[in-house]
């Protein structure tokens, strides 16, 4: 074998190697294959939530109020595993959802800096908990059911469930995911129209004064590795 054809071997086998190395680093940067457990996830009730916003629309909306819906006390699991199918199921209990909480509204920006009175709080919350919304009397929990559709570096995609009353809904969202260790975060921001989780706006004044069909969602979910959770 002349000396030409073994540089060219040497090349060839550098290059082999380099490919290799970038391979393994990429999979090593991965938050799923480097620091991720294969098990399952207990969700953190008191560090999750889902902060729904809601828009103003009518002819009289200058007088009507935009609306921040926290859904709290989140409980559900989420089952991980590397490689192969992840899901979770999360419970939402209408009941201890939080409309317009201070704090919520200062962190949202100008568009919810008005002040809403008390009174209006539990308007909107006696409207949202009632037949014609969510109707908590015969349907105390809302279950959404999640599976992970893709996933590349902490960018993912979920595939989402949701039952709500005797319906269900599906729809696919993008969001992020970070596994560190027995610790799971999953986040996600998107807008759904009223329907499309079978709901009717709520409009007061023979519809001069409604909420918009658009709903904003920003979604923060916590979870910890059974047995993992810190104390």
């Amino acid at each position: 074998m002349s000396e030409y054809q073994l540089r060219q071997i040497s090349k060839l086998a550098a290059l082999r190697l380099f490919f290799v190395l970038v391979i393994a680093l990429q999979l090593a940067s991965s938050p799923v294959l480097a620091a991720g457990k294969t098990g399952r996830y207990s969700v953190d009730p008191q560090q999750s939530v889902i902060h729904i916003y809601t828009g103003k629309a009518g002819i009289m909306r200058r007088f009507g109020h935009r609306h921040i819906i926290s859904a709290v006390d989140i409980s559900g699991d989420v089952f991980f595993q590397p490689g192969a199918d992840s899901y979770a199921r999360l419970v939402l209990t209408p009941e201890s959802f939080v409309v317009d909480e201070p704090a919520a509204r200062a962190a949202a920006g100008k568009p919810f800096q008005s002040d809403v009175k008390e009174d209006d709080r539990l308007r909107t919350r006696k409207n949202m908990l009632s037949d014609a919304l969510l109707d908590v009397k015969n349907y105390p929990e809302i279950k959404v059911d999640i599976e992970l559709a893709n996933y590349d570096g902490d960018m993912a995609e979920f595939d989402i469930g949701v039952h709500l009353k005797d319906q269900a809904f599906s729809f696919r969202i993008p969001g992020a995911l970070a596994m560190e260790g027995g610790t799971l975060r999953a986040s996600a921001t998107f807008d759904l129209d009223h329907k499309e989780i079978g709901l009717k706006p709520f409009s007061a004044a023979g519809g001069a004064i409604r909420v918009a069909k658009k709903l904003h969602f920003d979604v923060r979910i916590l979870a910890y590795l059974m047995g993992e959770a810190p104390s």
